[in-house]
């Protein structure tokens, strides 16, 4: 099943956190309009500079390590999202032909498992973003300490 991925992006992220959550999947599926498939998952917020009195000098604690490593959770992000994006699109595109092949009275039941696939790795890919997001303010965070 898709979700024993979990245990690998948890260690790849391997951070001490709270348990992971799935974002709530509909019973029904995603809402479908006709601007496409709402995004279930939270912006990732990454905070801005912080700022430091005139007379102080910015403390950066960050190591040229932590730099790339800073540099690459970003890039991951970047990826994410792309294959969130696309993962959404698909659900969108399988959620339609089911509808059309309700339609012509079709046997929809492989497809309507193919759907509940492809929402399981939507779910599994957004906890993976998530974690990206962790690792990013973690890293972020040690500007500011």
């Amino acid at each position: 099943m898709v979700t024993a991925l979990l245990p690998e992006l948890r260690a790849s992220h391997s951070t001490s956190r709270p348990p992971a959550t799935f974002l709530p999947m509909p019973a029904s599926g995603y809402e479908l309009s006709r601007a496409g498939v709402a995004r279930a998952s939270e912006a990732c917020m990454l905070p801005g500079p912080v700022p430091f009195a005139r007379d102080e000098a910015p403390m950066n604690t960050r190591s040229p390590r932590d730099d790339h490593e800073l540099q690459e959770e970003r890039r991951r992000l970047a990826l994410a999202d792309r294959d969130i994006s696309e993962g959404e699109g698909r659900i969108a595109r399988q959620a339609e032909l089911i509808a059309r092949l309700r339609q012509e009275e079709q046997d929809t039941a492989s497809a309507e498992r193919y759907l509940h696939t492809l929402q399981e790795t939507l779910a599994v890919w957004h906890e993976h973003r998530r974690l990206i997001c962790e690792a990013i303010r973690r890293l972020e965070a040690k500007d500011r300490a």
